[in-house]
C-alpha cells in the first residue's frame, strides 16, 4: 500500500504515489541540473512541466485517477533523460542518441506569424506548405462570395492559438520531448538577439515596416480577444445545448423503459390474462410462444437501445460516471441481438399463419319437397335470426372476432361477420350459396379452418332465416373468419327484407335507386332481369 500525493504540475492538480512521485521529482532534479546554465532554463524547465502535465491528463481516465510508477516511466521514455543529449552548441544539428517520440500534427493558430489571428498560419503548418498560398486562396475566396471571411472568423473562434512550447511542437509536428522544447526556446532566444543585433543597421523603409507590421499585429491581437471571447460564448451555448440535450435523452430513455416495464414485462409476471386484448393473444398466437416470453423479448429488444441512450444521457450530464465496460457493452448488444432474432423468427412465423386464404363453398336449394315441381313463391320474406343466449353476452370483439361461451359454458369463438347478397338466376328456383373463407399456412389448412365454421339457415313456408352470427371451436384461431352468401332468386321474384337484416345486407346487392345497403330492408323490391333489385314502393314512400 503506497501514499498518495496531491501535486500541482503547471497549474493542474493531480494525484500520484509516493513511488511514481519520487521518479518524477528526480527526474525534474536532474532537467533542472542538465539545464544550468543554459539560456532560457527557466522557460524550457516550465514547458518540460506543462508537456509532462499534459501526458498526465491523456492518462487519467474516470476509472483511473492516480498516477503510478508506470505511467511516469512511460512519460520519462517520451520526453527522453537529459543525459542523452549534449549541451553543446551543436545540439541541434545532430540526431538525438536517445528515445524520440514521433507524434501527429494538431491544427492551431501561428500566433508567432500571424498577420491577424494566425489562421492561415497554422494551417500552412499542418498542411507543411506557405502560409502564403492560404492567405492567397481566402483573398481568392473573399471576391467570391465574402465566404472566406465567415470561414477565417469561425475557425479564429474556434481554433486555440499555439501558446505553449509544445503546442507549438505539435503545431509542426514535432516531438515535445526535452531536445525539442530546449530547441525551440533557444531558438527564440536566438531570434530576438538576432533582431536586437541587426537592428542598427536597418534602415527607414524597413522601420516604417516594422512599425506597420506592429500595428496590424496589434490590431489582429486585439480582434483576436474579441473573437476569443466570442468562441467561448459559443463553447459555453454548445456546453448548455448539450447538458439539455443529455436531459432530453434521460428523460426520453428512463421514460420508455418504466412504461416497458409496467407494459410488458409485467404481463409475464402477473397473472393479466383476463385483460381486454390480452384474453385473446392464445388465439392469435400462431407459434404457442408463452405470453411472458414474448413480453420479456420485447422488453428486451426495445428497452436495450433506450438504455443505451438513458447512458449516453448520464454520461453528457455526469462527468465522473464510470465507465460501462467491454463485457457489459457486448453482453447487452449479445442479448439485444438473441432478442431481436427472436422476435423476428416469430414475427415471420405469426404472418406465415396468415399468409393464404381458403374458402369452403356450400350451396343448398329452396323451395324443393317432395314433389316434382319446384314451387317457388311469388314473394320472398328475409329475416334475420339472433341468439337469445350470445345476444345477452358482455363481448370483446378483436377483428370482428370476441371470444364467447356456448349455453354449456365451454368457450367458443363467436362472430357477426355474416353477409348476404341477393343475386338472380333464370332458372326457377331459389338456392343459397354460402362462402365460408378464413387464413391459415397452407391453403388446405385455411380451407379446413373454414369448413369449421357453424352457421345455419331456416326456411319456415315464404320466410328465409340467416343466423346473424357464426361460431367455431377456440383452437381454430382467430385467422379473419367471415361468411358471405348470395341469395340466387329468379328474374320477377318480388323480395321483401325485414329491418333486421340490415346489418347483413352486402356489398354487392345491386339496386336501381342506388340506395345504401342498410337502407335496402325498409323497402320492397323486384329481381329485375339484369340482376339489378327494382323498387316496389319507393315513389308510394316519397308520396
Amino acid at each position: 500500500m503506497n501514499k498518495t500525493l496531491t501535486i500541482n504540475l503547471a497549474n493542474s492538480i493531480f494525484n500520484i504515489d509516493e513511488n511514481a512521485y519520487q521518479a518524477l521529482q528526480r527526474y525534474l532534479e536532474a532537467v533542472k541540473k542538465y539545464l544550468t546554465g543554459t539560456q532560457g532554463n527557466e522557460e524550457i524547465l516550465a514547458d518540460v512541466e506543462a508537456r509532462i502535465s499534459e501526458l498526465f491528463s491523456e492518462k487519467l481516465t474516470t476509472e483511473k485517477q492516480v498516477i503510478i510508477l508506470q505511467d511516469v516511466e512511460q512519460i520519462i521514455q517520451v520526453m527522453g533523460q537529459p543525459e542523452d543529449y549534449s549541451i553543446d552548441e551543436d545540439i541541434f544539428d545532430e540526431t538525438p542518441r536517445g528515445k524520440t517520440s514521433t507524434r501527429v500534427k494538431k491544427l492551431y493558430r501561428d500566433g508567432d506569424q500571424k498577420l491577424m489571428g494566425g489562421v492561415c498560419s497554422g494551417i500552412g503548418h499542418y498542411l507543411s506548405i506557405d502560409p502564403l498560398w492560404i492567405r492567397l486562396l481566402f483573398i481568392v475566396f473573399l471576391f467570391g462570395g465574402g465566404f472566406s471571411v465567415i470561414t477565417y472568423i469561425i475557425l479564429w473562434a474556434i481554433v486555440p492559438e499555439a501558446s505553449t512550447t509544445a503546442q507549438k511542437l505539435d503545431m509542426q509536428g514535432e516531438a515535445a520531448n526535452l531536445s525539442n522544447i530546449e530547441k525551440k526556446i533557444k531558438e527564440g532566444f536566438d531570434s530576438v538577439a538576432d533582431t536586437v543585433k541587426n537592428a542598427d543597421y536597418k534602415g527607414v523603409e524597413n522601420a516604417v515596416k516594422d512599425g506597420g507590421n506592429s500595428f496590424v499585429k496589434a490590431l489582429g491581437d486585439f480582434i483576436g480577444v474579441i473573437f476569443s471571447t466570442i468562441g467561448k460564448i459559443i463553447s459555453t451555448v454548445f456546453n448548455l445545448f448539450g447538458k439539455f440535450i443529455g436531459l432530453l435523452l434521460i428523460l426520453i430513455g428512463f421514460t420508455t423503459l418504466l412504461g416497458l416495464f409496467f407494459g410488458l414485462f409485467t404481463v409475464g409476471i402477473l397473472d393479466l390474462s383476463n385483460l381486454s386484448g390480452i384474453q385473446f393473444f392464445p388465439l392469435v398466437n400462431a407459434s404457442e410462444l408463452p405470453i411472458w416470453l414474448l413480453s420479456i423479448l420485447l422488453f428486451l429488444a426495445i428497452g436495450i437501445p433506450f438504455y443505451g441512450l438513458l447512458y449516453i444521457g448520464l454520461t453528457v450530464i455526469t462527468k465522473n460516471l464510470k465507465k460501462m465496460g467491454n463485457i457489459t457493452k457486448v453482453s447487452l448488444f449479445s442479448i439485444w441481438l438473441v432478442s431481436v432474432g427472436c422476435l423476428i423468427f416469430y414475427g415471420i412465423k405469426q404472418a406465415n399463419s396468415f399468409s393464404v386464404r381458403g374458402t369452403q363453398i356450400e350451396q343448398i336449394s329452396l323451395f324443393d319437397g317432395n314433389s316434382t315441381e319446384i314451387q317457388v313463391p311469388d314473394t320472398l320474406y328475409l329475416k334475420a335470426k339472433s341468439s337469445e343466449h350470445f345476444e345477452y353476452l358482455n363481448h370483446n370483439y378483436f377483428d370482428g372476432i370476441a371470444m364467447s361461451y356456448d349455453t354449456n359454458g365451454n368457450e367458443v369463438l363467436y362472430s357477426k361477420r355474416v353477409s348476404v347478397n341477393i343475386k338472380n338466376t333464370i332458372d326457377n328456383r331459389v338456392s343459397i350459396k354460402t362462402y365460408k373463407s378464413a387464413n391459415g399456412y397452407s391453403y388446405e389448412e385455411a380451407k379446413n379452418r373454414a369448413s369449421a365454421l357453424l352457421y345455419q339457415i331456416e326456411q319456415i313456408d315464404e320466410t328465409i332465416y340467416f343466423d346473424d352470427y357464426f361460431t367455431s371451436a377456440p383452437h381454430q384461431k382467430m385467422r379473419n373468419q367471415k361468411i358471405e352468401m348470395s341469395l340466387i332468386i329468379p328474374n320477377g321474384t318480388v323480395v321483401k327484407i325485414d329491418p333486421s337484416m340490415s346489418e347483413m345486407m352486402g356489398w354487392e346487392n345491386k339496386n336501381d335507386q342506388d340506395m345504401y345497403r342498410k337502407d335496402l330492408p325498409n323497402e320492397t323490391w323486384r329481381m329485375g332481369d339484369n340482376g339489378v333489385l327494382e323498387c316496389m314502393t319507393c315513389n308510394s314512400s316519397m308520396d
